[in-house]
């Protein structure tokens, strides 16, 4: 379900891509908004060219279905318990949750957190000789679309939670992007996020900020 709704996402980005530089090639200007206005907005415009009120009416279904998706795994998510636990973690949502439990299947088949992490792509890169050790980028291995979704979580939580929950991974994450930078920073957070998820499930509980 999830690589279907990424389908119908990118088919999306596509061809809003594609109007844009229409747009642009027309000297034109549209007004600003969501992407979920976009065809609305175009529609301003009007009256618009043949070849084009077609592309405007596809993104308006493409716009609906995408809805009614996310509304449908919202209602999966949420009738899960291993999945209600898992949205305990600030930044975490139902597509996170649900591509998450997708991609491990069992938490018994990883031995530790740095196993899930390394699995799904988000431990830095190693280059070895005799006499030196380079640290690399992250290996990038495994599926990217929780790879995706785990970082624009922690990008979430790391801007956009206000929750008393939030604020001890946010501390963490702020004493990084002052050693390393933001990006570096955003993925340790990514990375630390799918070692919480893998315990919760592995235990049984749910996320909760132990006082110090």
């Amino acid at each position: 379900m999830c690589r279907a709704h990424d389908a119908l996402v990118s088919s999306r980005t596509k061809l809003i891509n594609n109007l844009r530089g229409w747009l642009r090639g027309q000297g034109r200007r549209l007004g600003k908004g969501s992407t979920e206005t976009f065809a609305p907005r175009m529609n301003l415009l009007a009256p618009l060219p043949e070849y084009i009120t077609p592309q405007v009416a596809m993104i308006e279904a493409l716009t609906r279905q995408i809805a009614e998706g996310e509304k449908r795994m919202r209602r999966i998510a949420r009738a899960d318990d291993l999945c209600r636990r898992l949205m305990t973690v600030p930044g975490i949502g139902p597509s996170s949750a649900l591509r998450f439990t997708a991609a491990i299947d069992q938490a018994g088949r990883f031995e530790s957190p740095h196993k899930v992490s390394a699995y799904l792509g988000l431990t830095p890169g190693e280059k070895s000789s005799a006499d030196r050790q380079q640290r690399l980028s992250i290996t990038k291995a495994g599926p990217a679309d929780v790879r995706w979704v785990l970082v624009q979580a922690a990008h979430c939580l790391r801007h956009r939670c206000r929750s008393q929950e939030a604020k001890p991974l946010q501390l963490w994450t702020l004493e990084i992007e002052k050693r390393r930078g933001k990006r570096i920073a955003l993925v340790a957070l990514a990375r630390k996020l799918s070692g919480i998820l893998f315990a919760l499930w592995r235990d049984g509980t749910s996320f909760e900020v132990r006082p110090r």
